[in-house]
């Protein structure tokens, strides 16, 4: 699993996650279909839920930094 994080724009950060494989050969391609097919729901929910969580710190760690000047 690769995450990366990159700036868009002044306040704004795209957040990207990819999930990797490669099969040497037809037959690693046929098992990890079969599993492929089972797991995906599940890596599907993980990489959701990584998304959200970091959605969510972020949103924390900007809303914490951020200072009102227009009131006393």
């Amino acid at each position: 699993m690769a995450v990366s994080v990159v700036p868009y724009g002044a306040h704004r950060t795209v957040l990207t996650v990819h999930t990797r494989v490669r099969m040497s050969d037809p037959q690693s391609w046929l098992k990890f279909r079969r599993y492929w097919r089972i797991a995906r729901p599940a890596v599907g929910s993980v990489h959701t839920a990584l998304v959200r969580t970091v959605a969510a710190k972020a949103r924390e760690r900007s809303l914490a930094a951020y200072e009102r000047t227009d009131q006393a």
